[in-house]
């Protein structure tokens, strides 16, 4: 059996009901931070493959999408993204595929390791988890299905994953805080193995948050600060930095802490929807 090397972020935006231009703004703004359209291309039994690729509903309510896949290499001009972008976002519950770099500054031709995938959905995706929340505002989510183990590594698994997680994990913060900091959403968190909660639902505190001003004020301030994260820190803009754990692998309703009241409290509201119907 597969083990889950998944990692999601999850934007809970302002903007209310599906929003072209704040989907357009999502996507440059994940490319501010390195990530790429159709940068790697390989060569496969001598057919080129090209990483390019994007997903789309024709009409609204649509329960099907289409794919569309890139058939030469390169988007030197920006011209594929924008017409990615355009198609993508037109309608509900599509999406793009980007390349996302560990490193910045490596091509993936000198080390291919270093790049993967990214694919930022737009609710309803696929991604049904975060389609059963029941908010109205712009909801999109940027997964990374083949990043680094997302499950509690075995033992002898232990070094190597704490070497990537030094490297990966900071990386994701990174780009989680300049996507919140650009788009300003009400709400960002990251999760572990978002797949691995459609049959049970996602638990409404996350291991890493991005608690807006306005998500404060409506929840209370003292209800998110008396929890013992492992930090919590304001922000420039007054918003909340918080994290369960160093490595936030865990979720605080599936540890040691989960006997803990106050993190039982916070958890029992639905963080997500109130932030969603904002």
């Amino acid at each position: 059996m597969s083990r889950s090397r998944e990692w999601t972020m999850i934007f809970v935006c302002r903007e209310k009901g599906h929003n072209q231009e704040a989907a357009k703004r999502a996507i440059n703004y994940f490319v501010e931070t390195g990530s790429r359209y159709n940068y790697v291309c390989t060569t496969s039994h001598g057919v080129l493959v090209c990483s390019g690729e994007y997903n789309y509903r024709v009409n609204p309510g649509d329960r099907t999408y289409r794919i569309s896949d890139e058939h030469e290499a390169g988007d030197p001009d920006g011209s594929k993204l924008i017409r990615a972008m355009e198609i993508a976002t037109r309608e509900p519950g599509g999406g793009i595929l980007l390349d996302f770099p560990t490193r910045l500054g490596v091509p993936w031709e000198s080390d291919y390791d270093n790049w993967t995938f990214l694919r930022i959905q737009f609710r309803p995706g696929w991604d049904q988890t975060l389609d059963y929340l029941k908010i109205e505002n712009f909801l999109f989510a940027a997964d990374l299905y083949n990043y680094f183990l997302a499950e509690t590594p075995m033992e002898v698994e232990k070094e190597k994953w704490g070497s990537d997680a030094k490297i990966k994990l900071p990386r994701l913060v990174e780009v989680c805080k300049h996507v919140y900091s650009r788009l300003h959403p009400y709400y960002a968190t990251i999760v572990p193995d978002l797949t691995g909660h459609v049959d049970h639902g996602l638990p409404n505190l996350a291991p890493f948050n991005l608690f807006s001003p306005e998500l404060i004020a409506k929840v209370g301030r003292e209800m998110i600060t008396a929890c013992p994260w492992w930090k919590c820190e304001e922000l420039e803009d007054g918003s909340l930095e918080c994290w369960f754990e160093e490595d936030f692998l865990y979720y605080p309703v599936y540890s040691m802490k989960e006997h803990d009241e106050r993190f039982l409290r916070l958890n029992k509201i639905p963080l997500y929807e109130i932030a969603g119907n904002l």
